[in-house]
């Protein structure tokens, strides 16, 4: 009895061993991701306000469409790589370097995107944007609602919103209705972008039908960059239509 009861107290013991460890990989995990996105972020902020409080600057990049298609090339090629070969995004420091480039490449998207509007407005869209993701974060954490279970449907209420989009730029502007179908489109890609990280959120942290594995934190990193980065451009536009009003 003796030792059937050693024998079952060690089996009972590995669970919880287990699932200790689990835990303390888990977190490991997203503080690394948390981590690189606040680099991530620091560096884009900085940009951002290099490139709208410096008036000359502003003016240069407002006008300047060459650089705006730069950047985006730059973002979309390293996206591509990084997303799409496993090695590179999993090999260091190549995936370090890819990663930094991928940041200076939509940093500049963002700071360019900032240029074309007032000051007072990249200001309230920022402050806007820390304020919406720390309060979509919390709701991630804390729902039961498991939002790991509806990429389908995220992607297919994606890809309504581009031929929705397509089709309201097609009918509305012609019509002189160019400030509506913007002012619609831009608040429907803010709701969007905010349930993509919601379900990027649930992938990291884990606990769900679907996570993330924790060698992918350079994934994880550029997941949650693009949505914040998303909803900030988004929320640019609907203060800018806003104030128009």
């Amino acid at each position: 009895m003796g030792l059937g009861g050693g024998a079952d107290g060690g089996g009972w013991g590995a669970e919880p061993a287990g699932l200790f460890a689990e835990k303390a990989i888990r977190q490991a995990f997203v503080s690394k991701v948390y981590s690189i996105l606040t680099v991530q972020l620091i560096f884009t902020s900085i940009l951002i306000g290099m490139f709208v409080l410096n008036t000359e600057t502003k003016l240069y990049f407002a006008r300047s469409q060459g650089w705006m298609f730069l950047g985006f090339a730059i973002f979309f090629v390293t996206y591509l790589i990084l997303v799409c070969v496993e090695s590179a995004r999993r090999s260091t420091p190549c995936n370090f370097i890819l990663l930094s480039i991928l940041t200076l490449g939509y940093g500049l998207v963002a700071a360019i995107t900032s240029c074309r509007y007032d000051t007072k407005i990249v200001m309230y869209a920022f402050v806007a944007t820390g304020i919406s993701c720390f309060l979509i974060a919390a709701f991630a954490r804390s729902t039961k609602f498991d939002m790991t279970n509806c990429g389908t449907t995220l992607c297919l209420l994606g890809l309504a919103h581009m031929l929705i989009g397509t089709v309201m730029v097609l009918v509305l502007v012609p019509m002189g209705y160019a400030n509506v179908a913007s002012l619609i489109l831009s608040i429907a890609g803010a709701l969007l972008a905010s349930l993509y990280l919601i379900f990027d959120l649930q992938l990291i942290m884990g606990g769900r039908k679907c996570e993330l594995s924790p060698e992918e934190y350079i994934l994880g990193a550029i997941m949650l960059y693009t949505d914040i980065i998303q909803i900030f451009i988004y929320l640019l536009e609907i203060f800018n239509r806003l104030s128009d009003d």
